[in-house]
């Protein structure tokens, strides 16, 4: 029984790490840019392709496959926030029509490229750890530690350097920040840079883990988006934390009740906590 829980802890972590590194991207965004940028899990599709050209058609190794794409991806971010979303800065009626959008616009495009095919690279970290009995694949661990290490850098970042000084002005008070002389063009790129980067490392993770195809963005999106409404709107802790609980309700869901109901068990306790708590975890009352 011992085994079996910290079995299920394990998976429950590994499933709230990847929604952490989602979810972070779309609550900058929504805080910081005042958008409902729906077109994220494209973003992390875009980036497991990416992933899938560089490791496996062209056989470069994997971190360096990682890198490079968490790069590229927050390059192409920066683009897209500049083109598509500062026009309709704090208008999110607008942005939620762009976002759906580019989402037809990439699926339609790898769907031209790579056809309706689910690509599988195959696990590039192999072998387990066996630690009390337990034995916990290399794959997990190593997710683990990558969106931990990308997560403590973005904290880091936000509370000592200037530039994420300033993104914390922008959320609080983005007309009080430009009066201090505060460039909101550039701290919109940045915030782009770091959600589309955060999701490029996902979107490695994940297409490493399961299997690449056009659509794999849709699932994730959702279930970010009630990450971000549980944990608070705009509150990046917020988003941390409901993204782990979600993950282990998840995980001990499945346990429970099986992989088919996991999740469904997991929604509906969500959909109910919000229900008698809708500024959600950590969110501030109106």
């Amino acid at each position: 029984m011992f085994l079996q829980f910290v079995q299920t802890f394990i998976n429950g972590l590994t499933l709230g790490m990847l929604y952490v590194l989602i979810a972070s991207g779309i609550t900058l965004m929504f805080g910081i840019m005042h958008i409902v940028n729906f077109a994220h899990g494209v973003i992390f599709m875009l980036s497991a392709f990416s992933f899938l050209v560089l490791y496996k058609f062209l056989g470069i190794s994997f971190f360096l496959s990682l890198i490079i794409t968490a790069v590229v991806i927050g390059i192409i971010g920066i683009f897209i926030g500049k083109i598509c979303f500062q026009p309709f800065r704090g208008l999110l009626d607008k942005s939620f029509i762009t976002s759906l959008g580019l989402i037809l616009i990439f699926e339609a495009s790898m769907l031209i490229i790579f056809g309706n095919f689910a690509y599988g690279v195959g696990s590039p970290i192999r072998g387990v750890v066996r630690f009390l009995g337990v034995s916990i694949s290399w794959e997990r661990i190593v997710v683990i530690i990558v969106s931990m290490v990308s997560m403590t850098g973005l904290f880091l970042f936000i509370k000592f350097h200037k530039l994420g000084q300033a993104m914390v002005a922008s959320a609080q008070d983005d007309v009080a920040a430009m009066l201090q002389g505060i460039d909101l063009d550039k701290v919109s790129a940045i915030c782009m840079f770091i959600g589309c980067f955060l999701a490029g490392v996902a979107g490695v993770l994940i297409g490493a883990m399961f299997s690449i195809e056009p659509y794999m963005g849709g699932a994730y999106t959702v279930k970010c988006f009630m990450i971000v409404a549980l944990g608070g709107l705009g509150s990046l802790p917020g988003a941390v934390l409901g993204a782990l609980l979600l993950g282990f309700l998840e995980a001990f869901g499945s346990l429970l009740t099986g992989a088919a109901i996991g999740p469904l068990i997991a929604f509906t306790i969500v959909i109910l906590f919000l229900l008698f708590r809708p500024r959600g975890l950590l969110g501030h009352a109106d």
